[in-house]
């Protein structure tokens, strides 16, 4: 929801300011539509493919939303004093998304959950 009403006001910035400010369309794109896959059209909507990659076109919709979430996530990384994974058996690690100076040696395959 809150993602949908980020791209509401985006588009209401583009609406009021005009010119120029219709740039903001493409972040109020962007954040709808990552707000509607949350309220039930899916995921279909971030274009992750099966090895993980995501397709140019939905890279490219969704560009200002990923920028968000990446710097989000740096900031999170970088000032947490969490570990970044704890080792459950051995060998086998869980925890959240690392950077690869987060990464225990030997790591042979990590498995994206999102």
């Amino acid at each position: 929801m809150t993602f949908s009403l980020l791209g509401v006001c985006w588009l209401v910035l583009a609406l009021n300011y005009r010119g120029l400010a219709w740039l903001l369309l493409w972040p109020a794109i962007s954040f709808f539509a990552v707000g509607m896959a949350y309220l039930g059209l899916g995921v279909w909507v971030f274009g992750k493919r099966a090895d993980g990659s995501i397709s140019p076109l939905h890279l490219l919709i969704l560009l200002p939303y990923v920028w968000l979430a990446w710097a989000v996530w740096v900031l999170l990384t970088v000032f947490s004093k969490e570990s970044p994974a704890d080792e459950i058996a051995t060998g086998i690690w869980i925890g959240r998304r690392p950077r690869k100076k987060d990464l225990p040696p030997g790591v042979e395959l990590i498995v994206d959950l999102t």
